[in-house]
């Protein structure tokens, strides 16, 4: 398209156009003035040393988070805690958590009927030295990226790390893959989805050690991820566990929370998962309208050019075919913004959804750490309990066996509760940490989305304002 503030639609076709207007102050200049807009770069999560607790502490609840999304001040970073490091992760700082880009590109199908699939290309590019390169480009399918996050969050999710959950799937996408239905966008949202994820697990210093995902970055051939498929019995018995996690967080023993961060964390989630959910749906339908707005528009266009060849009157034919211009310029404009309100503004709120999907796991995982340890303390019990009616019957021969077996309960109980004690505050970090890029993401993309929406409507002003003194001179 054209550009709208630079050329004269209006007048006559012989007519040498104005320069077009350079002028490129920034209109949020103020609004930004004492913090860049720039990517966040999230707080390093090194992995957790042994810290002793105190028994009988109870946490102090920090001082909220603002929710300001402008304001001047940014929320003061924590340090993060030591972890050690465990299966597979190395304890040595490999460079910093922003020296990983992956690009994913070239969508494209594979195989037929049933059992075709979506592949992608991934690029990624890294200073590391370890890596044994600098770039590296290999083929995935999207059951690997399902399969990496699973394998993720199986092995560090229960000591507290925050693992951003990967984009699922669906029904309808299922369908489209399978039965072939060519859908440009539903391919684009795939590609954005999968690049925002692999980056967001990038960002995670003791994530990116991880011996798999160094693998799936950079290995020609993985092992296929079976477990992920929709259709397998894998995918039978995962549904299976779903609902057995249901049933039993019916059955098993609330933890009563003693935190009273956790406890406004918890509270706190699901009121607003419900209304970012609720404020990505009516941007998506405000993506939707623009784009038959756009449709509409471009429909006018041509009655209006139909119109202005069928006027006998050169002067009002020209001004018909002028508002032809107009609206084929705003079917363009229109079409772009329902692009920014899906891909700018719509998708990024459903991450968001999902980032709470994955604090939601963390408290889940940690409520299991402790029905661990509680379970661990009630074997204890009963082993004491045990040794006290051995002695009350003089059946001494076996109180020996049963005292080993108290050691035994004691050190997994004591081990249970080091775990539980280790997770919590690993946990507080991590959330710490993803609400503060959280805070600053949702900055930074309210803006830029926003700039958008007045780049366009200053065109639309201008495009108007050119045409009405024409209009009012015909005659």
């Amino acid at each position: 398209m054209a550009d709208l503030l630079g050329d004269d639609v209006f007048g006559d076709p012989n007519k040498v156009n104005a320069a077009p207007s350079t002028d490129t102050s920034d209109v949020f200049a103020s609004a930004v003035s004492t913090q860049e807009v720039s990517t966040p770069v999230p707080v390093p999560v090194p992995a957790p040393a042994v810290v002793t607790p105190a028994p009988a502490a109870v946490p102090k609840s920090p001082p909220k988070q603002s929710i300001d999304l402008f304001a001047d001040e940014s929320p003061a970073k924590s340090a993060a805690p030591a972890i050690q490091p465990s299966n597979g992760v190395s304890s040595a700082t490999s460079g910093s958590v922003n020296d990983i880009k992956v690009i994913i590109s070239d969508p494209r199908k594979a195989g037929d009927g049933i059992g075709a699939f979506m592949v992608f290309t991934v690029k990624t590019e890294t200073s590391r030295s370890g890596w044994g390169g600098k770039v590296f480009e290999v083929n995935r399918r999207f059951s690997d990226f399902l399969g990496l996050y699973e394998k993720l969050a199986g092995r560090y999710q229960h000591k507290g790390y925050f693992i951003f959950p990967a984009p699922e799937k669906s029904i309808s996408s299922f369908t489209k893959v399978k039965i072939g239905n060519e859908d440009d966008m539903f391919v684009q949202r795939r590609q954005q989805q999968l690049q925002r994820w692999i980056n967001n697990i990038a960002k995670h210093a003791a994530l990116t050690r991880d011996i798999d995902f160094q693998g799936f970055l950079t290995q020609d051939t993985i092992a296929p991820a079976t477990s992920t498929r929709a259709l397998s019995a894998a995918g039978m018995l995962r549904f299976v566990g779903k609902v057995e996690n249901v049933i039993t967080k019916q059955v098993t023993q609330k933890m009563p929370e003693t935190d009273s961060w956790f406890e406004d964390r918890a509270a706190s989630v699901d009121n607003l998962q419900a209304q970012l959910k609720r404020l990505s749906m009516a941007s998506g339908n405000l993506s939707v309208h623009r784009r038959e707005l756009g449709l509409s528009s471009g429909n006018l266009a041509r009655a209006s050019n139909m119109l202005a060849n069928a006027e006998d009157k050169q002067d009002l034919s020209r001004r018909l075919a002028n508002v032809g211009t107009i609206y084929e310029n705003l079917g363009e404009i229109y079409t772009d913004l329902s692009d920014k309100d899906l891909y700018d503004f719509s998708e990024l709120l459903s991450d968001q959804v999902r980032g709470l999907d994955g604090i939601k796991n963390i408290l889940e995982a940690r409520q299991k750490m402790w029905q661990n340890w509680q379970s661990s303390e009630q074997g204890l019990m009963k082993k004491r309990d045990t040794v006290t009616r051995l002695q009350a019957t003089g059946r001494t021969e076996k109180i020996p066996g049963a005292e080993l077996e108290i050691k035994e309960w004691e050190t997994k109980a004591a081990t249970s509760k080091k775990g539980f004690e280790d997770m919590t505050a690993v946990a507080k970090k991590e959330i710490n940490t993803w609400e503060t890029q959280r805070v600053a993401e949702t900055k930074m993309f309210i803006l830029k989305w926003m700039k958008h929406m007045l780049e366009a409507e200053k065109k639309v002003v201008a495009m108007w304002e050119k045409y009405l003194p024409k209009a009012q001179n015909v005659k």
